[in-house]
């Protein structure tokens, strides 16, 4: 039985277990995509699978509080601090799907070339291969004791049509790692949004991705000898007249979170489920507008904000927006207007439309199938031209633009 089959029973068992309080719980939805299981998976996909992952670990977090703090109360607030070192010093079980992401985001774009892709990781005596982002994730937890480096190899020709540049080829691939685990702060931003009210949970996952530039920076400052993606990535942005040293990576990574409303919405929830024990937070909003969450992106025209905010005008209707900018490098702006609309108690939809040099679009809609069953089908329209295409699209091997076809059953409370 592979990884993938055993998530999904687990997963179930995992929902089903969830405290009475839905809205409390880290566990709201399980969602199998067709993305995660038939190849090439997409990042979309890899990134909720994840996600729902993450929610499980976070589902241990909450039994075990929960318990203590019936038995006694004052072993509760002992259990929450002791989780607050783990969430200051990244160090919990979901730091190993967050890595996994983060070697897939190399793999996905050097999968987009056309290069065969593999993963690696080496413990203190021996080194395993992996064919597939599965592999290395079980590798990973089964290794994770005796863990000393994970890397990602691709290897073969480039396959991709002759209208596609190669020139910044070598730029998206070393920094997909850390634009994926930009992504998923900014995916769990996204649900927190959507959702209004979350688990407070989610501050362990969404602290370590957000803060994935600097977490990378400091570590390979602390390792000199060690040349891992910062190091690359400022030599290949120095070569096209970009300088940026370790000290303005960190910085302008710690202000995108700063300038993010829901880590102060999440700061403010873990300080008063620490005190309390209350384990849910809500998003911020002002007058229906979403305050903004800011994301910092590595790309070809050099590092940009990514501003997300939205408006709500009704129950059943909302219009997420963004613009990333790029502040350090050539200059550029990229437009993304979206729509959500819940059309009645079984028909939802989103749109989007991102528009740059070129443009691209996502289209999802959802049905009720029954009580907490739901189908999903939906279509993304990449381009490479932009900014968000450079770091999502599928193959480049029939042209600068990709769709990419997917479609899922939900269990959601």
């Amino acid at each position: 039985m592979t990884l993938k089959y055993v998530y999904i029973i687990i997963f179930n068992v995992v929902l089903l277990s969830s405290p009475i309080v839905a809205l409390l719980s880290p566990v709201t939805e399980l969602s199998v995509d067709s993305k995660m299981i038939s190849h090439p998976y997409s990042n979309r996909a890899i990134g909720k699978f994840t996600l729902q992952s993450m929610d499980a670990l976070s589902h241990v977090y909450l039994v075990a509080d929960r318990t203590l703090s019936r038995l006694y109360f004052p072993a509760g607030v002992m259990y929450r601090l002791i989780l607050t070192g783990f969430l200051q010093n990244h160090y919990h079980p979901g730091i190993l799907l967050g890595l996994a992401y983060h070697e897939f985001g190399h793999g996905s774009r050097a999968t987009a070339y056309g290069y065969t892709v593999n993963y690696s990781i080496s413990t203190n005596h021996e080194s395993y291969q992996s064919n597939s982002y599965y592999e290395l994730l079980s590798d990973l937890f089964w290794k994770a004791s005796k863990l000393s480096s994970v890397h990602a190899h691709y290897s073969g020709k480039v396959d991709v049509t002759e209208s596609v540049s190669l020139g910044d080829s070598n730029l998206i691939i070393t920094a997909g790692g850390l634009n994926n685990e930009i992504y998923l702060a900014q995916l769990i931003e996204n649900r927190f949004y959507q959702q209004k009210i979350r688990s407070v949970y989610d501050f362990f996952h969404y602290l370590k991705s957000k803060l994935a530039i600097q977490y990378y920076a400091n570590f390979e400052q602390k390792n000199s000898n060690f040349q891992g993606d910062i190091f690359r990535l400022k030599q290949i942005y120095l070569n096209k007249d970009i300088d940026i040293s370790y000290a303005e990576f960190k910085r302008y990574n710690g202000y995108a979170l700063f300038l993010s409303s829901s880590f102060w919405a999440y700061l403010g929830g873990w300080s008063r489920y620490v005190s309390k024990g209350t384990d849910y937070v809500s998003s911020y909003e002002w007058h229906g507008i979403r305050l903004p969450d800011v994301n910092m992106y590595l790309t070809s025209h050099g590092v940009s904000y990514h501003v997300q905010s939205g408006i709500k005008y009704n129950d059943s209707l909302s219009f997420p927006l963004a613009i990333e900018t790029i502040f350090l490098g050539e200059k550029y702006v990229e437009f993304t207007l979206g729509t959500h609309i819940h059309w009645n108690d079984l028909l939802a939809s989103y749109s989007e439309v991102r528009a740059g040099e070129s443009l691209g679009f996502s289209q999802s809609i959802q049905y009720r199938l029954r009580t907490f069953y739901y189908l999903g089908i939906g279509m993304d329209w990449y381009a490479y031209d932009n900014l968000y295409g450079e770091r999502h699209i599928n193959s480049l091997k029939k042209g600068s633009s990709s769709y990419g076809l997917w479609f899922s059953i939900s269990l959601r409370r």
